[in-house]
């Protein structure tokens, strides 16, 4: 009994993780997943999700990080405070539905497009850029 008491009060406990701005990326893909480690590797810089419209990938891990589906990116946005929400090609936003849409248009969250074999250190241009030291924009 014990045992298991501490075990949920391990899964209870608030633990904090890595300062820095929250990011989530959408895609799985290998670019995604070019992108993923590079980001990983940043200290001012936190990977708090990756989106997947397919079912098969759903509350999966890649390197670590849980796959979501779209639907609930708003809601994750809301509760973990992430700042971008990044996407390597145009098509990648295509797997959200309206109504995810319409919401990711009223959280503080900035829409980024980020491809990975255009910038030579993404996790830099993607620091700078949320801490306001890069002009907004794309990396395409």
């Amino acid at each position: 009994m014990k045992v298991w008491l501490e075990r949920l009060q391990r899964r209870l406990k608030p633990t904090r993780g890595p300062v820095g701005h929250g990011v989530i990326i959408c895609g799985i893909e290998a670019v995604h997943y070019r992108l993923q480690q590079q980001l990983v590797a940043s200290s001012g810089l936190r990977l708090e999700a990756l989106v997947s419209d397919a079912p098969w990938q759903h509350a999966t891990r890649i390197a670590g990080v849980r796959v979501f589906y779209p639907s609930e990116i708003p809601a994750l946005i809301e509760r973990t405070g992430a700042r971008a929400l990044i996407y390597c090609r145009e098509a990648d936003l295509t797997m959200f539905d309206t109504a995810s849409r319409r919401s990711l248009d009223h959280q503080p969250v900035q829409l980024i497009a980020l491809d990975p074999d255009r910038v030579a250190d993404p996790a830099a241009w993607l620091a700078d850029l949320l801490a306001g030291k890069e002009s907004k924009g794309t990396s395409q």
